[in-house]
C-alpha cells in the first residue's frame, strides 16, 4: 500500500504551544501551513509487516520532517509483537531553533480468546526524558460489554535536569472502565 497526500492546516493558538520546554515553542496566533504525507505498508495479511509514515513541510512558523516506522509480527493467533520508531526534526530559522527528537517503543498484544486480551506498551521519548508505560487488560463478558483495567506510568530518566530534582515518577494512573452498549 502507498498513499500520498498534501495537507493544508490552519490553526489558531489561544495559548503558546510548548513542544520542548525552553527550546521549542510557538506563540499564540493564527498559522497556516502546507505539508506532504506519505504512508506505506507491506502487506498486512502477512505474519510480519512494516507500516511507515513520512511527513515533511511547513510547521507553524518553521519546518518539520517526521519519519515513523512500525514493524509488526503476528507470532501466533494469540500473540502479536511490534515496535515503533519516530524521528522528528523541527527547524525555525527565524529564531535559530533546531529541535531533533527520537521516540522508541515496543508493544505486545496477547489475546487468550475473543473475550480476554492484554495490551502492553513501553515508550522512551528523548525530548522529555521519560519512559511511558501502558498496560491494559480487557474482559468482554458478552457483545457490547467491556471491562478494562488500565495502568499508566510516566518515569523520568533525567532527574537532575530541573532544580529541585524531579521525582522518579511523573505520573501514575490506575483506571477501571466499564462500557455498555444499549439500543434505543
Amino acid at each position: 500500500m502507498l498513499d500520498f497526500s498534501i495537507v493544508f492546516s490552519k490553526e489558531h493558538l489561544r495559548d503558546s504551544l510548548e513542544i520542548s520546554p525552553g527550546k521549542l515553542y510557538f506563540d499564540p496566533g493564527d498559522y497556516s501551513y502546507l505539508s506532504a504525507w506519505t504512508i506505506f505498508s507491506t502487506p498486512m495479511s502477512k505474519p510480519a509487516y512494516v507500516l511507515g509514515i513520512i511527513q515533511a513541510g511547513q510547521y507553524y512558523d518553521g519546518y518539520r520532517l517526521s519519519v515513523r516506522f512500525e514493524p509488526m509480527w503476528n507470532i501466533s493467533k494469540h500473540f502479536e509483537l511490534g515496535g515503533t520508531y519516530n524521528f522528528d526534526h523541527v527547524n525555525v530559522s527565524s529564531r535559530n531553533v533546531t529541535w531533533p527528537n527520537h521516540i522508541v517503543g515496543i508493544k505486545a498484544l496477547y489475546m487468550l480468546n475473543t473475550k480476554f486480551s492484554v495490551n502492553a506498551f513501553l515508550q522512551y521519548n528523548q525530548a522529555i526524558h521519560e519512559i511511558i508505560t501502558n498496560l491494559r487488560i480487557r474482559y468482554n463478558p458478552k457483545e457490547g460489554n467491556d471491562l478494562y483495567l488500565v495502568f499508566n506510568e510516566g518515569r523520568n530518566t533525567d532527574l537532575t535536569r530541573e532544580v529541585p530534582n524531579l521525582p522518579i515518577f511523573s505520573s501514575r494512573t490506575i483506571l477501571l472502565k466499564y462500557t455498555y452498549t444499549f439500543n434505543l
